[in-house]
């Protein structure tokens, strides 16, 4: 602010010099001044930023009028020259009233100032639903991976049941084979024993027939158990078994799809939510340092204002039909408390931050195990781990 000289120096012109020069000098410093403050705060207005909170201190810009009341009553004492008090009078009414209408437009800005920094509450709420928004389209992702893997566990359960089967299977067929070792070692000579089996009353084309039908019985039996019992060294399920393999190798493949979408979804949802709750810590911070400073400032211009209906009141003592003292009697003992409450700003108290719900279990925790497997195989989880820590509900 511009250095200027004291109102109490222009008031006494008004009493020694020319009255229209001087009051024309001294509502161009009441003017200045009043605009000044004004400007500053305006200035304020259009560069604060909710990263940075607001500075200045506009209460030594404000003109003392507590000088100018005083002057006046010592003018109002002194000044004998009607003709220069009716001037006076005059031309100070009209100064006051620009007074006082300045003092109500420097307020102006000032709500401004508070409506743009409360409104940063606002914007907050909004990033952190748009943040939402974007975390919610992974919905789809997540849902997607989370069939995948359930139906790759249920193809995985059925290759399992078939390999199962044939294991069963083949340790039932194993049991048949115990007898292999000793028949595939049997000598041609204890085999041909069989041959000197006779029957009473037999002739010897039926001898024939019946070792016939033993030999064939019995080439039978040695083809048959060759046949299951000669590989036993090879798997018989191997097949099932590597399909089985397969299908694991996939559904783990499937797993981690799944794990990994899901955990870059809680990333996301925990970015927005910190990214708000930081957001909000700066405005309320903004606005608790702008309401105080706006709380002071109020109480200065109300300040200024009960002083300029004092000053008004003292013009009454320039004024013939008064009695000079008893005008002055008066104003000191009027109280202007109504008229300085009637100027008003708006603060409202900050919004309450919103707090996320309690997160739900992520990969790695025995909590997701139970939710997302609990009826399924599954193999070892992957670990998720946030990268902020937020208040939660």
């Amino acid at each position: 602010m511009k250095n200027q000289a004291s109102p109490i120096f222009w008031l006494a012109c008004l009493a020694c010099a020319s009255t229209a020069l001087a009051t024309q000098r001294l509502r161009h410093m009441v003017s200045t001044s009043d605009q000044d403050v004004s400007h500053t705060r305006q200035t304020q207005v259009d560069v604060i930023s909710p990263h940075r909170s607001p500075s200045g201190s506009f209460s030594g810009n404000a003109l003392d009028l507590l000088s100018v009341t005083s002057a006046l009553m010592g003018l109002a004492r002194n000044t004998t020259d009607n003709v220069t008090n009716k001037e006076l009078v005059g031309s100070m009414q009209d100064l006051v009233d620009e007074m006082q209408a300045h003092i109500h437009a420097s307020l102006v800005p000032e709500q401004e100032y508070l409506n743009r920094i409360y409104g940063y509450f606002a914007d907050c709420t909004g990033t952190l639903a748009e943040q939402q928004a974007a975390a919610g389209l992974q919905n789809s992702t997540v849902d997607e991976a989370r069939s995948a893997h359930k139906v790759c566990r249920s193809q995985q359960a059925e290759a399992y049941e078939e390999w199962a089967s044939c294991k069963k299977q083949t340790a039932l067929e194993a049991a048949d084979c115990s007898g292999w070792p000793a028949l595939k070692a049997t000598k041609v000579l204890d085999a041909g024993a069989a041959c000197l089996q006779t029957t009473p009353g037999e002739t010897y084309e039926q001898f024939l027939n019946r070792i016939k039908l033993y030999w064939t019985q019995e080439l039978s039996k040695y083809e048959a158990m060759k046949a299951l019992c000669s590989n036993s060294a090879e798997d018989p399920c191997a097949p099932e078994k590597a399909k089985l393999d397969r299908k694991t190798a996939e559904c783990t493949v499937a797993q981690n799809n799944f794990e990994r979408s899901f955990c870059d979804q809680a990333k996301q949802g925990n970015r927005a939510w910190h990214n708000y709750q930081e957001c909000y810590r700066i405005a309320n911070e903004t606005y608790t340092q702008a309401s105080t400073a706006s709380i002071k400032l109020l109480s200065s211009k109300r300040l200024d204002l009960g002083a300029s209906h004092r000053i008004e009141c003292l013009l009454k003592v320039f004024q013939n039909s008064h009695n000079a003292q008893t005008a002055l009697e008066e104003c000191k003992a009027m109280d202007h408390s109504d008229v300085m409450a009637r100027l008003r700003l708006a603060i409202k108290e900050a919004p309450p931050p919103m707090l996320p719900p309690l997160p739900s279990s992520l990969p790695g925790q025995s909590g997701f195990q139970e939710e997302e497997y609990n009826n399924i195989n599954s193999t070892e989880m992957m670990a998720c781990q946030l990268p902020f820590a937020v208040l939660v509900r």
